[in-house]
């Protein structure tokens, strides 16, 4: 085979998928609840209020930047590593010494962000009157270190069942404040209030296996356990920093420089964004546990080289045709979930789905700079590619308002990334690319796509064309996928092979996988 053979695949990847996979049921659920608050959200607000609720996420997400100090990537990788090496003792203080440090960062920072409130709503939102939005949007900063760090110490441990838990608790909770909120008159501040309390909710249910279900015991503040921790995260830290940054900059100065319907059309659109990434990332947070034990063996480079080339095939075969669907039908998308009044908002949607798209590659890359512990090597790529992003983010955003703003963010960013990291995972970590099966899916997921455009040209109702195009696509893309060889007899059986047993993944792979398989026969 060109990647993995089925035996190493199995030997190398089945607990990774097997966690990835239930990542993605608790994913797809949350994605669900959380898909069905964003339309009753968005359709609610409209585009100006929308876009207030937006901005003031952006600025808090300013501060947030300074506060990802990379303390979940340590703990998901360090917690891995000592469940591997049957270390429990260390998992306690480990999590707990984690937990000190985003405390004490996360209050500052929250202290600063509520200071802050009222000048920056003045400039960025033009009002006075939106600061208290922001004042309480500050919040977010100290909870979200909390529950990022809490999530990914869980995922750490490997058990998929409880991490599934935590994710759709997360959901459960921010959906049904945001819309309980927001239909009692709330405006902009339910949708904060909401996400606030799901990641209060997510971070409880979170420390509670860790703490109470399971093996691990809180310890007090131990300065060396710190240090040992912040060496490795600083460097992701600035990473985080410069990106974050760049992203919700971005959003700033396009509500200096636009008004808040723009903001809030492009603000629906980087919301789908984030939220298709909730269902693509359940793959990437595993895989970091699964590099590290990799670029630990003897032949960690053909080892490595091995599964980073599978990962990005397998991922391929899913994310493809879901970006691609919503590239082809952004806009009978956006106006049956969030009506017509955000007009905008398909070319923005349009945008992000090639880019997420193209990003996949640089996105997955990077995870192997953490999992190997050059953390210092992915901030200076990290730093390139946010400096190329600022430079062009006056021009863009200047010339072409939300446009830019999007082809910052999904176009810039995502090539400059992919060029970095595929360069820097060959020098510095001695992978060997090989990408002809992965090739080969983009090119079926781009084929089946366009089958989709004669239906749009015969179909006038929206409705009807999404469930029509959906359909179309279950059938025909296993097809094409299979003729174009961008899977074969042993992908599929792999593939269903590391997801049996999940609840409701596990059979419906099976079944599209059996359904492809019956087009393999005339190929051989």
């Amino acid at each position: 085979m060109e990647y993995l053979a089925e035996e190493q695949a199995e030997s190398l990847g089945a607990k990774t998928a097997k966690m990835a996979s239930y990542l993605l049921l608790g994913k797809l659920l949350s994605f669900v609840l959380l898909a069905i608050a964003f339309v009753v959200v968005a359709r609610v607000l409209g585009p100006s209020e929308y876009g207030v609720y937006t901005l003031a996420i952006a600025i808090i997400g300013i501060f947030s930047a300074f506060g990802s100090f990379g303390i979940d990537s340590a703990t998901n990788k360090f917690v891995s590593e000592y469940v591997a090496k049957r270390e429990p003792d260390k998992i306690g203080p480990l999590i707990s010494n984690s937990l000190y440090i985003v405390l004490a960062v996360g209050v500052v920072l929250t202290i600063v962000a509520f200071a802050a409130a009222g000048p920056i709503a003045v400039q960025a939102m033009h009002a006075q009157g939106y600061q208290y939005l922001v004042e309480i949007a500050s919040i977010i900063v100290l909870i979200s270190m909390v529950f990022y760090v809490s999530y990914s110490a869980l995922v750490g441990y490997g058990n998929g069942r409880r991490v599934g838990v935590a994710i759709i608790t997360q959901a459960a909770f921010q959906s049904s404040f945001s819309v309980a909120l927001v239909l009692l008159g709330f405006g902009a501040l339910g949708p904060i209030i909401g996400l606030i309390v799901g990641m209060l909710a997510g971070a409880s249910v979170s420390l509670y296996y860790i703490f109470i279900g399971g093996n691990a015991h809180a310890s007090a503040p131990d300065r060396r356990e710190m240090s040992r921790i912040l060496h490795f995260s600083l460097p992701i830290a600035g990473s985080n920093v410069i990106t974050s940054l760049v992203s919700n900059l971005t959003m700033v100065i396009l509500g200096l420089l636009a008004t808040s319907i723009i903001v809030g059309n492009f603000g629906v659109a980087s919301k789908l964004g984030s939220m298709v990434d909730i269902v693509i990332g359940s793959i990437s947070i595993s895989l970091i546990s699964a590099f590290s034990s990799v670029s630990q063996s003897k032949d960690s480079g053909k080892r490595s080289s091995a599964f980073f080339n599978s990962a990005i095939h397998y991922a391929m075969i899913f994310s493809a045709p879901m970006l691609l669907f919503i590239a082809v039908l952004a806009k009978p998308f956006s106006y049956v979930a969030f009506s017509g009044v955000y007009s905008l908002a398909p070319m923005y949607m349009l945008i992000m789905s090639l880019g997420i798209l193209v990003g996949l590659v640089g996105s997955y890359a990077s995870v192997m700079f953490i999992s190997s512990g050059k953390t210092r090597r992915l901030f200076k790529y990290n730093a390139i590619m946010s400096a190329v992003q600022i430079v062009s983010i006056p021009f863009l955003i200047y010339y072409f308002g939300g446009v830019g703003a999007a082809m910052v963010l999904y176009v810039v960013g995502p090539v400059v990334a992919d060029v970095l990291y595929l360069y820097g995972i060959r020098k510095h970590i001695g992978v060997k690319l090989s990408f002809g099966k992965t090739y080969r899916t983009v090119l079926a997921g781009i084929v089946s796509a366009a089958l989709i455009l004669p239906i749009t040209l015969v179909e006038s109702n929206y409705i009807v064309l999404l469930a029509v195009a959906f359909v179309e696509q279950i059938l025909i893309y296993p097809v094409i996928l299979v003729y174009f060889g961008g899977a074969d007899r042993g992908d599929l059986k792999g593939i269903t092979r590391m997801t049996r047993g999940v609840p409701l993944v596990g059979s419906t792979v099976a079944l599209l996988s059996s359904y492809a398989e019956l087009f393999i026969h005339g190929r051989e």
